[in-house]
């Protein structure tokens, strides 16, 4: 099991416990820290080597473009593994669909773990989200 770092490692980490599985990640991401610095997403860790000759599930938490999991597919293919899949909790229509997906939705997704930050010492909303929650 490999999760998609950073939003991809929640649902990955659990998915990999519930089928008791090892759960490795890959960081690929725009950001750094808060800031979008990249217009492309990069691959800033490598894939894991555990990956060779067996079956891999890639998980992230959303696919719209698809460009962040053709980046890891693309990064795992080297490792030579028997099987590779994709999973999502959530694809955009029209967007890239993964092998096994929860939810089709065009809507704003807030995911517990990400509607808040600490801010100098305090949790407050996540300020990408400030316009669509109400407090």
């Amino acid at each position: 099991m490999v999760g998609i770092a950073r939003a991809g490692v929640i649902p990955g980490a659990v998915i990999a416990s519930i089928l008791r599985v090892d759960f490795h990640s890959i960081k690929i991401s725009r950001r750094e820290g808060d800031e979008q610095v990249r217009e492309r997403p990069a691959i800033l860790s490598g894939a894991p080597g555990s990956a060779r000759r067996r079956r891999v599930l890639v998980v992230d938490e959303i696919s719209s473009s698809g460009e962040t999991l053709r980046m890891a597919l693309s990064a795992l293919r080297n490792m030579a593994p028997t099987e590779l899949r994709m999973a999502t909790c959530f694809v955009c229509p029209g967007g890239y669909k993964p092998d096994y997906f929860a939810l089709e939705t065009d809507q704003t997704i807030i995911f517990p773990w990400d509607r808040k930050i600490f801010e100098d010492d305090r949790l407050v909303v996540n300020p990408r989200y400030q316009a669509v929650i109400e407090e």
